[in-house]
């Protein structure tokens, strides 16, 4: 892939997690199939995920009537 390592094997936990912290790159392509998805070897990418997880749960108990406006 690059000079970073992205094709090696030891970069993904569990054949899905990139995970490299000499890579500089936030958004990486996925090893298999289109698409692309986070490096985990950058604290950026646990704040995306929280805050992506953060959003689509504040969505869920809104739109279920726990949250009210």
């Amino acid at each position: 892939m690059d000079e970073t390592g992205g094709d090696d094997a030891g970069n993904w936990k569990w054949g899905i997690f990139y995970y490299n912290p000499k890579d500089k790159k936030i958004l990486v392509p996925k090893r298999y199939g289109i698409g692309w998805t986070l490096n985990f070897g950058h604290v950026i990418s646990f704040i995306i995920m929280g805050l992506f997880l953060g959003v689509v749960t504040w969505i869920i108990l809104y739109s279920s009537g726990v949250i009210k406006p």
